[in-house]
């Protein structure tokens, strides 16, 4: 009994850590293609990239971070 209720919490937090590491990648590439078409200064235009990169950089690691958490809950 116990087993199986520990599987549904850890599925239920590595679904929440998927999703929210699709959304930061979403969001990332939205804050970059924002900001080349509304930034006109190229100092500005390269802050708002940066910041989207690395908006992306943390969505990427979360997502990769729950698929090797997904191989460590099976062993």
């Amino acid at each position: 009994m116990l087993p199986a209720i520990v599987n549904r919490l850890c599925c239920n937090q590595l679904g929440s850590m998927r999703l929210a590491g699709l959304l930061l990648l979403v969001a990332g590439w939205a804050i970059v293609l924002a900001a080349f078409l509304m930034l006109g200064a190229i100092t500005a235009r390269a802050a708002f990239v940066a910041a989207g990169v690395a908006i992306e950089m943390l969505g990427l690691g979360l997502l990769a971070r729950s698929h090797v958490s997904v191989r460590e809950a099976k062993r």
